[in-house]
């Protein structure tokens, strides 16, 4: 079962927010499987396998944890529920990172030794 925490987050500090989030999450050693937001809102939803996870994790972001079976009757999907993205049509898919060439010398960084 998944357990669900629901934060409000400002869309002027969602970097700064974000990155707090992921500190907190590697401090506490918390394994978050899913994390979206609701479309037109500033509200995300971040999914644990665990609820102590869930429910902390809301503590410490002024969220809540919401029951699955209410998100669900809103017409909430799993990510993999729904299909997940499909690969780009047709063969423009990008080349394979072992494919490409190595970068400019130009772009190897902002030092002043000679290359």
């Amino acid at each position: 079962m998944r357990y669900i925490a629901e934060v409000a987050i400002d869309a002027g500090n969602l970097a700064r927010e974000l990155s707090q989030m992921r500190m907190w999450l590697d401090h506490m050693k918390f394994q978050a499987v899913g994390f979206r937001q609701i479309p037109g809102a500033n509200i995300y939803r971040v999914d644990f396998e665990r609820e102590q996870e869930a429910r902390a994790f809301a503590q410490a972001f002024a969220g809540r944890v919401r029951n699955r079976a209410a998100v669900s009757a809103m017409g909430y999907r799993h990510p993999r529920e729904s299909g997940g993205p499909e690969p780009a049509p047709g063969l423009n898919r990008g080349a394979d990172a072992a494919v490409l060439e190595h970068l400019d010398s130009r772009f190897g960084g902002n030092d002043d030794q000679a290359r």
